[in-house]
């Protein structure tokens, strides 16, 4: 068996024919061959080997398929907590908790950037805007959403997000100058 494989040692699945061979089970068929060749022994053993590169391949192919998904859904993860981060327990410079500047004021639906507005001027201004104008700004402002995923909430496009804030920051700078 060694002489045939060093004589053959240019084989075009070379890897994969020496851990063929390595298993019991397939050295066993590779030496009934070369001591009685037939086709059939020699169909057996092309059919076991081409079974063999397969499964290889597959197995390959999976762990990939499997590292690059943990890959990405460890990228998603991270990037998911690092757009969400809680600090509610972290004392602030003035004393208190962000737990304590907590509204649980029942007009207020969280998503309003309404209570962040310390000019008069510019309340005014932010009033003017229509409601959605206000959601898509609060989100993006507050929240730290991307147009893409402001899109998404609204069934919208990012582009068409995009729109809405570019008119809302004109609307906001024409009656802030005004």
């Amino acid at each position: 068996m060694k002489t045939y494989c060093s004589h053959h040692s240019k084989l075009p699945f070379e890897s994969h024919w020496t851990t063929f061979i390595k298993k019991e089970e397939y050295e066993h068929l590779f030496r009934e061959y070369i001591l009685h060749p037939t086709t059939f022994k020699k169909a057996l053993l092309q059919s076991k080997f081409y079974q063999f590169v397969q499964e290889q391949r597959l197995v390959a192919y999976m762990s990939k398929s499997i590292h690059y998904t943990a890959v990405n859904f460890d990228k998603k993860a991270r990037l998911f907590s690092e757009r969400n981060q809680v600090w509610l327990d972290q004392p602030m410079e003035e004393g208190g908790t962000p737990k304590d500047l907590l509204s649980s004021d029942e007009e207020s639906n969280g998503l309003s950037l309404e209570s962040h507005l310390s000019s008069q001027n510019l309340y005014k201004a932010w009033m003017a805007l229509t409601s959605k104008q206000q959601d898509v700004l609060s989100l993006s402002f507050v929240y730290g959403y991307t147009d893409g995923e402001i899109g998404h909430i609204f069934e919208q496009s990012q582009q068409s997000i995009s729109r809405i804030k570019n008119r809302a920051f004109v609307q906001l700078r024409r009656y802030y100058d005004e």
